[in-house]
């Protein structure tokens, strides 16, 4: 998340809980934390702590709600570059195919054979 982005996610927090009162040290902290965040599920966990919080939230609080869809995205990309990796690899050839399955019928028939 850009600087600006972090800056949005604390403008839309102040407007959530007016009541605090932010010093520039509080405004650079949250900076640096939203940093490796993604600007959309910082928006997704502001809008949660607006429905579930009373007053603006700690570090630990945002960090609870933000970090499961921050996993999440992290798994999807890996999951889409995992896919592309075997979207490029050579299709099985008809022999390898009949391998598989020769190899599949072996085993079959040995698990027959010791139950």
């Amino acid at each position: 998340m850009t600087v600006d982005e972090a800056d949005a996610i604390i403008a839309e927090l102040n407007i959530c809980f007016p009541a605090k009162q932010l010093i520039v040290e509080e405004v650079k902290r949250w900076e640096g934390n939203l940093a490796e965040f993604h600007f959309d599920d910082a928006r997704q966990a502001v809008k949660r702590i607006e429905e579930t919080s009373r007053f603006w939230p700690s570090w630990a609080e945002f960090r609870e709600v933000i970090l499961p869809m921050h996993k999440k995205r992290l798994w999807d990309i890996k999951d889409r570059e995992e896919r592309k990796i075997r979207e490029l690899e050579a299709p099985q050839s008809e022999e390898d195919k009949q391998k598989i399955a020769q190899i599949i019928q072996d085993i079959k028939r040995t698990l027959k054979k010791t139950n």
